[in-house]
């Protein structure tokens, strides 16, 4: 591989491998069918006038066509915009839009596109449609770019961030090579299309010529995902530690071996060693990584491999250190860096950054500046070098003269026994400016008293950041790949302050 190659070039060379497994499941496949597939797919697209920069729209569920979809758009010379499928008409009305894309990939006989969006004209490969659009004036492309993915938009409208081809490869290489991926390894996708955690794991497998599970049913049947780890002999696991728990949470059905699987890496949420060791016990012979990314770097910063044999800790597993090609500072309000064990606005910079947001200079210049991304993380680097995650700088809460981060609460309260989940928000208070508030998820019989959860707060916590209200609910508000839902939080928040009543 020179270094001027993709990754998109090293897989697309790989059309003798013939029946080697590529895509695993239902819809198996090798790599000499994903391929020509793929060139299929092209010879649709190019003839449906795409160019260099034409702007594709991936709407399709976890399949080989997702992957058939993402290789075919790169030979077209063509910049992929992925698209969750369940997205209502109004949300991919406005990416489509918003990107200007000219075609729209869909799985064939879906009716969703009619409803939102006109097409101009229609075509068909392989089981799938090829829709050609009449999009408004937009933004234009620019020399190397591959994908715009728009993020979840938990404030305003959803930013599509342009990724390269380079920077996406760089990233795909980091996480392949410090994960030992080969051929003979095996993974599952379960989170939505759209996200760039399914973009990388599909691309980083593939490109390690290992083979890959495109699992369409997300977490809706945990129990048959773990018998699908066990019977396709799976090798790696990627899932948030809410995920997790859910796999814990499941009766191990005899006979059922999953010792097949060598790692198992936690991402999106902070991790503690209690379902590290969950996951340990799970998988007996998997070691457990913790990591850091966000959409905007491709999307992983940092990797961190928890020891063989976890041992407790107060507060979460470091993310650890930043991967190849990408670069970490820790800084203050001024953009000075911070001492070790100091916490201040975590910066991104290096091969894997994103070039820009779509259509958004005012976006990009707020967010970019000489080369660093403002991540709007807040964390720290210990005196080991690694980076250790405190939470989102704009879900801190002001409690009198006191910055308060929910992700510490929830940490403190989620290790107690019987609490399944746990959301912090913050009210407005008449004294404090706010106060936090907890949502608990309880296990039932064998839960512990609100009154013990304050006790356990006002031991573990300084008074500002001890919730001033528990309230127990059926359910935490969650985004489509398990993770809190901040914004649903927050509403939930001026629903108390209402005094509305929101839960059990």
């Amino acid at each position: 591989m020179t270094d001027h190659e993709t990754v998109f070039d090293t897989v697309l060379g790989r059309e003798t491998w013939g029946d080697r497994p590529a895509v695993l499941g239902d819809e198996a496949c090798g790599y000499g069918q994903l391929l020509a597939g793929a060139e299929r797919l092209k010879a649709e697209i190019s003839k449906s006038g795409a160019g260099d920069g034409t702007r594709v729209a991936i709407a399709v569920p976890p399949s080989r066509h997702y992957a058939t979809a993402l290789l075919a758009v790169y030979q077209a010379g063509g910049v992929a915009v992925p698209m969750n499928p369940r997205a209502t008409a109004d949300e991919k009305g406005y990416m489509l839009a918003h990107c200007g894309a000219k075609l729209l990939i869909t799985d064939q006989g879906s009716g969703q596109t009619r409803a939102f969006t006109d097409p101009a004209a229609e075509a068909v490969s392989d089981g799938l449609r090829l829709v050609s659009l009449e999009p408004p004036e937009t933004a234009s492309p620019e020399k190397g770019d591959w994908a715009i993915v728009y993020t979840s938009g938990s404030t305003s409208r959803p930013k599509g961030v342009v990724l390269g081809k380079d920077a996406i490869s760089s990233n795909v290489r980091a996480i392949a090579n410090d994960l030992s991926l080969s051929p003979g390894d095996k993974s599952i996708v379960f989170t939505p299309p759209a996200y760039t955690y399914a973009l990388s794991q599909t691309l980083t497998h593939l490109w390690a010529g290992a083979s890959i599970l495109l699992w369409p049913h997300g977490l809706m049947y945990p129990a048959a995902i773990l018998k699908a780890v066990s019977e396709l002999r799976l090798t790696g696991l990627a899932a948030n530690p809410t995920s997790m728990r859910m796999f814990a949470s499941l009766k191990r059905a005899p006979g059922r071996d999953l010792g097949c699987v060598r790692y198992v890496k936690s991402a999106g949420q902070p991790l503690y060693s209690v379902v590290a060791r969950e996951m340990a016990a799970l998988f007996p012979e998997a070691r457990i990584l913790c990591t850091y990314g966000c959409t905007e770097n491709s999307p992983r910063i940092a990797h961190f491999w928890l020891p063989s044999e976890v041992p407790d800790r107060d507060g979460p597993w470091p993310v650890g250190r930043p991967l190849p090609g990408t670069d970490v500072r820790v800084v203050d309000g001024s953009g000075t860096p911070v001492a070790d064990g100091e916490t201040g606005d975590i910066l991104i910079a290096g091969a894997s950054l994103m070039r820009r947001y779509w259509n958004d200079p005012e976006s990009t210049r707020k967010q970019l500046s000489d080369g660093w991304f403002r991540s709007g993380d807040l964390g720290y680097f210990d005196d080991q070098g690694r980076l250790n995650v405190v939470g989102r700088a704009d879900n801190i809460i002001g409690v009198g003269h006191e910055k308060v981060s929910p992700e510490e609460v929830e940490a403190v309260i989620s290790k107690i026994d019987g609490v399944r989940e746990v959301a912090v928000g913050g009210i407005a208070d008449p004294l404090l400016d706010h106060a936090p508030v907890a949502l608990l998820v309880l296990d039932g019989e064998g839960s512990p008293a609100l009154d013990d959860i304050i006790r356990v707060c006002r031991e573990r916590l300084s008074a500002p950041k001890v919730p001033s209200k528990l309230i127990v609910v059926d359910a935490i508000p969650k985004t489509m790949y398990g993770k809190p839902d901040r914004k649903a939080i927050k509403d939930r928040m001026r629903e108390i302050e209402a005094g509305g009543d929101i839960g059990v």
